[in-house]
């Protein structure tokens, strides 16, 4: 509920354009100027856009952060997409995605592994070249990928 609160409270001052201190560092809205402007008297409200949120951490925050208590150890899991590489899992986690007849991206994001635009590239690549083993469909806002009748993920 505190983070709940934190949100509520915080989200609204940034709304207003101020710089938030916390104990873990600040936080300031970024905004983005669209178009060419050389002179600031030119610029009017519709000329500014909302582009995230800037965090910078407290050298308290850091200092804490820096401490590793147990030293560091090699991870054994995967790293980024690096399993877009291996074929073979990513096969598997396309037979699996199909359990209905067809993938999405974030059923398939969910089996591989993947993030979002990771996953949508390699769908994507599968229904190109000289044999697609995939077909895209559109349907509203999300893509539906099917196996094409002679390929191997049926």
């Amino acid at each position: 509920m505190v983070f709940d609160v934190v949100i509520d409270v915080v989200g609204l001052w940034l709304s207003d354009g101020y710089r938030v201190e916390t104990p873990i560092g600040s936080f300031a809205p970024k905004l983005k100027l669209l178009g060419e402007h050389t002179d600031p008297k030119t610029i009017h409200g519709r000329d500014i856009e909302y582009a995230g949120i800037e965090f910078i951490p407290s050298k308290e925050f850091i200092k804490e952060g820096g401490k590793n208590r147990e030293g560091y150890r090699k991870s054994e899991a995967q790293v980024g997409n690096s399993q877009m590489y291996d074929e073979n899992a990513m096969d598997e986690a396309l037979r699996r995605c199909m359990r209905l007849g067809y993938a999405t991206i974030p059923e398939f994001m969910i089996f591989s592994g993947l993030k979002r635009d990771s996953a949508k590239a390699y769908l994507d690549s599968l229904c190109k070249g000289d044999h697609p083993r995939l077909w895209k469909v559109r349907e509203s806002r999300r893509c539906l990928y099917f196996p094409k009748k002679n390929s191997t993920t049926e």
